[in-house]
């Protein structure tokens, strides 16, 4: 599928001479090249009018489709013309836009402007982030957006609400690095400096490209409706051999917004767990302190529920405050295929040894090992096969410091069969294949954290592999992953 931008400076390829200035457009393929190509047709300047009269919204047509969409993102120069104003002009552009995305079989999803970073007021010595005002510099332009999705029962990425949101959680100081500023003689792009709050600097723009990607997910792009990954190798039908790829269709098994602790009311906590709300998120950490109780702090938090094999795992993860350490058990069951919780097993309360070298099996993943010095001076990720505590797998750790941490990660793994795979941000991690005969099929699922870290969770994901052919008729799947989709 097609991914079609039209907008304004703040979703534009910004060119070379405005480096590092970029819109949230220039950064959104990396996060989606396995299911969607991005085709960004803003421009800085750009006005719902301008768009159209430039001949940018007839280019922007003429490569849509039945299958794509069209993310459309106006309103800062809008705003500048008087008779565009939001409930007139600009309400009646959008209608058309919207209308003329729909004839051509392609899926309209309308986007509130980013937010300018304009603070009033707060940010002095002392004061939290509550004390922080920021300017609704935009009117009621994002108001007009929502009410048109509604009134055309169109989706709405809110990036106002979450611009807004995010610069307000970093602070006056902490949001300054979203943006581009320079001191005079600083940058040889801006050698009399720069101080601007409108356009994203390429690090803020990523997280606002990331948004985008997990809202596009949110509405089953590439997630539900066409994702596929790539098999290669040889797989046979009927005596006959076929080379080349198979497509992963996929459909939801479970899904758990994790928004606090009411949603995790059913599952079973093992150890000193302690949980509660994160601004619409679950927020876990242990209940003991780990310099008095050690490894006995520690807790693992169980799913209720049992999965198959073949399924891909999403969640998306923050970590709040370190040191500390997080896991996630898949395919975990009892010895012989006994139930997890079966009474014949073990007691277990949390503690590690209970986990890699009881009477249970499973595959668990390290990552965000930030718990003792060594693993803060060389950051992987491992996966670990039990019982056994066997490292079969193991690969870079991008994730943050806490206090470097400005937003949710997605995380992804993928079981399948002997395949087990792993990736934070669409970014592959590592990808073991069990040479086994002693392959692990399905299980539970299971988080886990070692104190005193603190972390919150939400959107937790659970889908079935569904290998097939073109022709859909089933496909015995071959013996290698080539590429993950990104999530």
């Amino acid at each position: 599928m097609k991914i079609l931008l039209a907008g304004d400076s703040t979703v534009a390829n910004c060119p070379t001479h405005e480096f590092p200035m970029s819109g949230w457009g220039a950064q959104l393929a990396p996060l989606t090249f396995t299911w969607g190509t991005v085709h960004n047709f803003a421009k800085g300047g750009a006005d719902t009018e301008s768009f159209r009269t430039e001949g940018l919204w007839e280019e922007l047509l003429t490569a849509a489709g039945p299958g794509d969409a069209v993310l459309i993102q106006f309103g800062h120069n809008d705003q500048k013309r008087p008779h565009l104003a939001a409930r007139t002009g600009y309400a009646a552009n959008l209608r058309a836009m919207v209308g003329e995305v729909r004839a051509r079989g392609a899926a309209a999803v309308l986007c509130t402007s980013v937010e300018r970073r304009h603070f009033l007021g707060g940010g002095h010595p002392g004061e939290g982030p509550s004390s922080y005002v920021l300017e609704e510099s935009l009117d009621d332009y994002p108001e007009v957006v929502r009410e048109l999705g509604q009134e055309l029962g169109v989706p709405v990425v809110d990036l106002n609400a979450w611009t807004r949101h995010l610069y307000l959680r970093l602070g006056r100081e902490g949001s300054r690095e979203l943006f581009c500023h320079f001191a005079p003689g600083e940058h040889a792009y801006w050698p009399d400096g720069l101080a601007d709050d409108t356009h994203f600097s390429q690090h803020g723009a990523s997280l606002v490209a990331g948004e985008v990607a997990r809202q596009l997910r949110g509405l089953g792009y590439g997630l539900l409706a066409s994702r596929s990954y790539q098999y290669q190798g040889n797989e046979y039908d009927g005596g006959t051999r076929l080379m080349g790829a198979a497509a992963v269709k996929e459909r939801v098994l479970y899904s758990n917004p994790l928004a606090g602790p009411g949603d995790v009311a059913g599952w079973v906590a093992e150890g000193p767990l302690r949980h509660g709300s994160h601004e619409g998120a679950l927020e876990l950490s242990g209940a003991l302190d780990d310099q008095e109780f050690g490894d006995h702090a520690h807790w693992t938090l169980w799913c209720p529920v049992e999965f198959p094999d073949g399924i891909r795992i999403s969640w998306e993860f923050m970590p709040l405050a370190e040191p500390g350490l997080a896991m996630v058990f898949f395919a975990a069951t009892g010895h012989g295929g006994q139930d997890l919780f079966s009474p014949a097993l073990a007691p277990r309360t949390g503690h590690y040894p209970q986990y890699h070298s009881g009477d249970i099996d499973a595959l668990h993943v390290s990552y965000f090992r930030h718990k003792y010095p060594s693993e803060r001076a060389f950051r992987t990720c491992n996966l670990r096969k039990s019982a056994g505590f066997e490292l079969v797998a193991q690969g870079a750790d991008p994730l943050p410091p806490a206090e470097d941490a400005t937003d949710y990660y997605r995380l992804e793994l993928v079981k399948d069969g002997p395949l087990a795979a792993f990736s934070i941000n669409g970014l592959l991690l590592f990808e073991w294949q069990d040479p086994s005969s002693k392959v692990l099929g399905g299980g539970r699922i299971g988080f886990r954290q070692m104190a005193p870290l603190r972390a919150a969770y939400r959107n937790l994901v659970v889908t079935k592999l569904q290998h097939q052919r073109e022709d859909g008729r089933p496909r015995r799947a071959a013996h290698r992953v080539a590429a993950i989709a990104a999530c």
